[in-house]
């Protein structure tokens, strides 16, 4: 992306860990994630979701429900989206 000129923004990051995770690359798109940090760009609970929901999809429960603690212990995520999150956990 920035190879190409681009800059990219917040919805960009999004989109990519979605895109990476849907194809295999949950561990990809941590390190996208770290990067992302890394620029200073503040996650917000879609970043959150698609990160969880990736971890799920590609059957990596026990580091999504550790993320998801993590998350709510911060207090980084609404509760409903915690909730909303461990119930896609249920469904896998």
């Amino acid at each position: 992306m920035i190879d190409k000129g681009g800059n990219p923004n917040l919805v960009s990051y999004n989109v990519l860990l979605t895109g990476l995770y849907k194809e295999g690359g949950i561990h990809l798109s941590l390190e996208i994630f770290e990067i992302m940090i890394q620029k200073n760009f503040k996650p917000t609970e879609t970043t959150y979701t698609v990160l969880v929901e990736g971890m799920v999809y590609e059957g990596e429960k026990e580091l999504a429900v550790m993320f998801l603690k993590e998350l709510h212990i911060r207090q980084v995520i609404s509760r409903s989206t915690v909730e909303s999150l461990i119930m896609s956990l249920r469904h896998y």
